[in-house]
């Protein structure tokens, strides 16, 4: 069985931060970071979920833009 060399070792919460995407016309759209996963290189990642509950990354997506800070 392969081993996971950078497994994850950590979680957070989102914290208000969202995800950035566009649309097929251009439009952007949002969607809450759920969380943060932390591996054990110390890279962050956060992770989304669709309308079908699939959890992903978003800044590996097509159609990502960016992450987007909470407002103060």
């Amino acid at each position: 069985m392969p081993t996971n060399a950078n497994p994850v070792i950590a979680a957070f919460p989102g914290g208000g931060w969202q995800a950035v995407y566009k649309d097929d016309n251009g439009f952007e759209y949002y969607t809450p970071v759920v969380g943060w996963l932390v591996q054990a290189d110390g890279n962050c990642r956060p992770f989304t979920f669709d309308q079908h509950g699939d959890q992903a990354d978003p800044t590996t997506l097509t159609n990502f833009v960016r992450l987007q800070e909470p407002r103060r």
